[in-house]
């Protein structure tokens, strides 16, 4: 937890993107509380609200738990003193790792945000070419995820995220004796987006979307990599932090 007192930027008011000046808003200066996730914290925070002054439920507000953590009420969770945040509603990208992820901007459209069902994973990487670089990168850590529960042949997930990458992506070859192993083993549009991000892998590409590229794919798994980007990104519309 960071205090917006502390090493949270100081406390910095975080500005909206401002498109006539292209700058970027500084980083978010003040505690992020999750309910779940921080529950004697949150006990107090029970407390002081229950001592601040007489609540009552007309305006639907609520300051529990249950409503706190409920995805039809959250938003009016502890009005007046925690803030909903739309955690995965933001655009994290490290332009450098990535030819593709150049064009990348903060208008561009999350198509997951606010959660997506495997299903609607799916369709989706498998129609990647209608989607933005940046949300292309997200469905090759998605893809990858899914090589592995979808293809014929179940195979271990390697211990390391870039393994994961690299056999996932793997590109066949031609000739007398191709390859039937690799990315061709979902098929050739998942081989199309593995190609789209890097030669001969691009196992580096997934921390840059995620905008941490010092996250390392050699020494991470990769469910610890795509739970990292779920949570940044909110993938599975269950983030409730304040």
């Amino acid at each position: 937890l960071q205090s917006s007192y502390g090493a949270g930027v100081l406390g910095l008011t975080v500005q909206p993107h401002n498109d006539v000046v292209g700058v970027a808003p500084a980083d978010f200066g003040a505690m992020r509380l999750d309910a779940k996730a921080h529950p004697l914290v949150f006990s107090q925070i029970l407390k002081m609200y229950s001592g601040l002054a007489k609540h009552g439920d007309e305006d639907g507000s609520c300051c529990n738990k249950d409503c706190c953590t409920a995805r039809e009420t959250w938003r009016q969770c502890c009005p007046g003193m925690l803030v909903p945040m739309d955690i995965g509603n933001v655009r994290f990208i490290d332009v450098g790792e990535s030819e593709p992820l150049s064009s990348s901007r903060l208008s561009d459209e999350n198509p997951f945000f606010r959660g997506a069902t495997e299903a609607t994973y799916t369709d989706e990487i498998l129609n990647w070419k209608e989607h933005k670089p940046w949300v292309k990168c997200l469905l090759l850590g998605l893809g990858t995820r899914e090589f592995y529960k979808k293809t014929k042949i179940k195979r271990e997930v390697p211990k390391f995220a870039n393994k994961a990458i690299d056999y996932a992506c793997k590109q066949p070859t031609g000739g007398v004796s191709p390859t039937t192993e690799g990315c061709i083993e979902w098929g050739e549009r998942w081989c199309e987006l593995c190609k789209e991000f890097g030669d001969p892998v691009p196992n580096r590409v997934l921390p840059a979307c995620m905008g941490y590229a010092d996250e390392d794919p050699t020494s991470e798994s990769l469910d610890e990599l795509i739970g990292w980007m779920t949570e940044i990104l909110d993938l599975n519309g269950e983030s409730r932090v304040f």
